[in-house]
């Protein structure tokens, strides 16, 4: 269910729907970054040990695999307006919890939403559900200039996010409480993830499924299945490598290896989303030269 590309033109080729995915998409970004900068470091600042951090960190990644899971069998029947709704209520309760509380359970049941960031951007259902969104929302020759604004939006506010991890250094300079800083930017997050969900609280119906065309099969494939089931597998395997090194361990290491705070972290993490954003903007421009698969191998 795509819309006409007189549509388009009149909003700009962006749809409204498209526009404020994008603005939610860039909100969490900038929340989820600054956050993996300095989780670590903070966990360590209330009193957890270094097995309690990696559990942490270990089953944010569990809680966001397994809701992505969930998502996809159910989003198309409660509504996806709603789901990406009440995920944002999610993701501002688990930085509440994080700013408030201090005892490990409670903080492995805010990291069991997989609202936590940990890797400096995003997986989860977000992005399993904006991804089936967007093509609805462009004209087809547009997709994949969306998808690339789309990356480059989310890798671009991921960049002052990261920038932003610096943030409780400086604050504490000025005479705050390390820890307090850090509460301070946790305050933010929930902040963040409260204008995403008034954002995609704004989506149209354009956004939902056609009634009477639910899900064929399992998790809504058929013709798809064998494709979907070969990029899962590549997902995995890449997934499985960059798990040893997502962006809250790494800061982490650092932090304890080289004694660096996050005022080194920060600008170093902020150049690194600046790189990928480059690349979100070239790959799109290629894939509509080469084709997606061959973008996807020869750039890899």
């Amino acid at each position: 269910m795509s819309i006409p590309d007189h549509s388009a033109k009149r909003l700009g080729w962006l749809s409204a729907d498209a526009r404020l995915i994008l603005a939610a998409r860039a909100a969490r970004a900038l929340a989820y970054s600054f956050l993996s900068v300095f989780l670590g470091v903070y966990l360590e600042g209330i009193g957890l040990k270094p097995s309690q951090i990696g559990a942490l960190l270990t089953t944010v990644l569990v809680g966001s695999a397994s809701l992505t899971a969930l998502v996809s069998l159910v989003a198309d029947r409660l509504g996806r307006r709603r789901v990406l709704v009440c995920y944002a209520l999610l993701m501002a309760g688990a930085g509440l919890v994080l700013a408030l509380s201090t005892r490990f359970p409670l903080l492995l049941l805010a990291a069991l939403t997989g609202t936590v960031a940990v890797t400096g951007g995003e997986a989860g259902p977000f992005l399993a559900i904006e991804q089936a969104v967007l093509p609805q929302t462009v004209a087809a020759p547009r997709r994949n200039r969306l998808f690339g604004l789309y990356n480059t939006v989310g890798a671009l506010a991921g960049a002052l996010g990261a920038l932003g991890g610096a943030l409780p250094k400086v604050m504490a300079r000025w005479g705050v409480p390390l820890v307090d800083a850090y509460r301070l930017m946790l305050g933010l997050y929930v902040v963040l993830a409260l204008v995403a969900l008034v954002l995609l609280s704004r989506l149209s119906g354009q956004v939902e499924v056609e009634r009477g065309a639910g899900p064929p099969a399992l998790f809504g494939l058929s013709r798809s299945r064998g494709v979907v089931a070969r990029l899962s597998m590549l997902f995995a395997l890449d997934s499985l490598a960059g798990g040893f090194v997502v962006q809250s361990l790494v800061a982490y290491w650092f932090h304890l290896r080289f004694g660096v705070g996050t005022e080194v972290l920060g600008p170093v993490f902020f150049g690194v989303g600046l790189l990928q954003a480059i690349s979100f903007l070239v790959a799109a421009r290629l894939a509509d030269r080469i084709g997606l698969i061959p973008t996807m191998v020869f750039t890899h």
